[in-house]
């Protein structure tokens, strides 16, 4: 019978577009005619929420309340049946002696048993005025405080609100029962602004967590608090201090880490350099050994000598002295280089514990508020 009201309907509504009237314009009728066959093929074709946009479309578009009848129907099709109740309910209201009248209040009455059935109420109330999406949606479902009449089944949801952190939540809804639901919404923490700039290149890590390199494209975003900052150049030389960040503020600070890497490489050749001496020392000095080694053989073979026949070699007396004499010369010379590396690691010592240092206690200055260009420069470590 319903495909039978639909047939009538859909002919009569054909009939009523091809009479148009003073009080809407021809080129609106056209459209609402276009919206119709397009809802109309829709419909045949079972795509029927595609089918109750286009009613709905050539509704507003004619003001015509026999399609209230049709959007009600798609929407039944597309199994959205508090839709199709208001639609239908709505086409009772503005054609209340309608030909098919009785047959619709009877369709409410079996969508309204089904609704009860097979659907359930959800209430939503929050702390403050909220848009409640269903999870993966971009239009809001209802704006608290609100009810939404669903399928039974399980449902996830997000609450959001100017100025406050996204809520989800999830409920689960059995059909004819009512389910209540009251949302807290927390605020959100009003972040601060860290602003650094440096002559050089380097690592930036705020309480040990790497946040990206200098140079920066924008402030750092944290949360208000103290944080422990440091700046690591490719040659590990740093810079540590502790700053504070305060709500809406930008704290901009320029740490100039150019001399401290000059310093560290001229302190740096001092410091190979003796390592190099050093290491020079041990090779003349490992040389002396084995020379003298080898002296003390000749030695020991002179000896030998003399006691057997009475007489030395007096070539191989010449070779054991001229051996003993480099052995000499050897040890010496690892003398001299090893007290070379060690001043100039004593220079190096010297010269790096001259550095200039802030205490730890003592954060850069905080420049105003309301302005992000640097504080200024401040000391290195």
């Amino acid at each position: 019978m319903l495909m039978n009201m639909r047939k009538s309907l859909c002919s009569a509504l054909l009939l009523v577009f091809l009479v148009p009237t003073l009080a809407f314009a021809q080129q609106d009728l056209e459209k609402a005619k276009e919206a119709f066959g397009e809802g109309k093929s829709a419909y045949d074709n079972e795509d029927y929420a595609t089918a109750a946009a286009k009613f709905v479309e050539a509704y507003e578009y004619s003001d015509r309340p026999e399609l209230l009848y049709n959007v009600g129907l798609a929407y039944q099709g597309a199994g959205e049946l508090p839709e199709a109740e208001k639609y239908f309910q709505r086409y009772l209201k503005e054609l209340p002696n309608a030909r098919n009248a009785d047959e619709v209040v009877n369709l409410v009455i079996d969508i309204q048993q089904e609704i009860a059935a097979s659907y359930g109420t959800l209430e939503i109330s929050a702390n403050k005025t909220a848009q409640v999406f269903l999870t993966g949606e971009s239009a809001a479902s209802c704006q608290t405080p609100c009810s939404l009449v669903l399928k039974a089944g399980k449902y996830d949801f997000v609450a959001r609100a100017d100025g406050s952190l996204d809520t989800p939540f999830s409920v689960q809804l059995s059909g004819g029962k009512v389910e209540k639901k009251d949302i807290t919404l927390n605020e959100k923490a009003v972040m601060g602004y860290l602003a650094l700039e440096s002559d050089r290149s380097a690592s930036i890590l705020i309480n040990g967590e790497s946040r990206g390199q200098l140079p920066l494209s924008t402030p750092l975003e944290l949360a208000p608090g103290s944080y422990q900052v440091q700046l690591n150049t490719a040659r590990d030389v740093s810079w540590s201090g502790d700053v504070t960040v305060k709500p809406d503020q930008t704290l901009a600070l320029n740490v100039p880490l150019e001399h401290n890497v000059s310093a560290a490489a001229g302190s740096s050749w001092k410091r190979q350099a003796s390592i190099a001496l050093g290491v020079g020392a041990i090779g003349f000095g490992v040389g002396g050994m084995f020379m003298g080694m080898q002296a003390q053989d000749t030695f020991d073979r002179l000896g030998a000598q003399e006691a057997s026949r009475g007489f030395v070699d007096p070539d191989l007396k010449a070779s054991g002295e001229s051996q003993a004499s480099t052995a000499n010369i050897l040890y010496g010379v690892a003398g001299g280089v090893l007290l070379g590396a060690v001043g100039l690691f004593v220079w190096d010592f010297l010269d790096s514990g001259a550095e200039e240092e802030i205490p730890a206690s003592e954060p850069p200055p905080e420049p105003d508020s309301d302005s992000s260009e640097p504080a200024g420069e401040v000391e290195l470590l």
